[in-house]
């Protein structure tokens, strides 16, 4: 068990560089997006990132502490109240009990300990908490059955029917959250009379007005860099990013096409697509019609 969670600890930092190239921690004076800026929006984004950041490495570290008790069994205050250990144990599988919630806090632990290291890392927060919920929901239907989880014969399926049914609807729910976090999302482009509208999933929506543009290009295997704050998962990529070509720029992308259109505006770099190079050749034909038609 201690090796398997010394590797684990050793290969955190390997996967995080993986998933973060640059290395931009929330600790450090890393441009996550205006993070150096001098302006008070970039101030006020900086100083909750890195509250952020602290608050789920603070957590992660209490979450791994409590976790690597209940395998030392100095954490049964975690399922006393007012009994004593000597009269818990007679009637409940304590050993068990204390076995799959270390594990969950274990898992748990690592995921927000990662997090608030590297904002990249974020997805596995949310894959590492519904994992901790499976594994406890299982180790939840196995001591709230009538079968198991008292020694006593007192229990009955009656009174354990409740607690299976939450952990059933818990997990259910987890499921739904994390697959619409992992792989759902959408980009929406409207195109109206005197602006462009940009729209996606979880992520603040753009307008930009014609006049304000400078000038517009379409690119073929554009490299979408670093996710400074956003959503980025297998579907969708969007929200304030970073790359060696434009700085900080604001995306609204699928992520399986890297065929992209470019607008200059006079606030920054705006990067968009659809889901195919077809759609978005056709958005970027339709870009300029609307342009050369505001110009004249």
């Amino acid at each position: 068990m201690w090796c398997v969670l010394l590797l684990a600890a050793l290969s955190t930092k390997t996967i995080a560089d993986w998933m973060d190239p640059a290395g931009c921690h929330y600790f450090y004076p890393c441009d996550h997006g205006h993070i150096l800026s001098s302006n008070g929006k970039g101030k006020t984004r900086n100083i909750i990132r890195r509250i952020l950041g602290m608050f789920y490495f603070i957590v992660g570290g209490i979450l791994l502490v409590l976790g690597c008790l209940c395998f030392l069994k100095k954490a049964d205050f975690l399922f006393l109240r007012y009994r004593s250990i000597e009269d818990f144990e007679k009637e409940y599988d304590v050993s068990n009990a204390r076995q799959i919630t270390g594990l969950s806090m274990l898992i748990l632990g690592f995921s927000f300990v990662l997090a608030g290291l590297y904002p990249s890392t974020l997805p596995l927060l949310a894959m590492g908490a519904l994992i901790a919920v499976l594994v406890q929901k299982i180790g939840l239907d196995r001591y709230a059955s009538y079968q198991g989880f008292l020694k006593t014969s007192t229990s009955t399926k009656k009174a354990a029917k409740p607690l299976l049914k939450g952990s059933t609807i818990l997990t259910i729910v987890v499921l739904i959250c994390s697959a619409f976090v992992m792989f759902m999302g959408s980009i929406d482009v409207e195109m109206n009379e005197k602006d462009i509208h940009l729209s996606a999933t979880l992520t603040p929506s753009k307008t930009i007005e014609y006049k304000n543009i400078k000038s517009v290009a379409q690119k073929e295997d554009f490299s979408f860099g670093n996710r400074s704050f956003g959503v980025g998962n297998s579907k969708i990529s969007s929200g304030e990013f970073r790359n060696d070509t434009l700085g900080n720029y604001d995306l609204y992308a699928y992520t399986n096409n890297t065929n992209v259109i470019i607008i200059n505006t006079k606030d920054g770099y705006v990067v968009f697509n659809q889901e195919d190079t077809k759609k978005t050749n056709a958005m970027f034909d339709k870009l300029k019609e609307k342009l050369e038609e505001s110009q004249s």
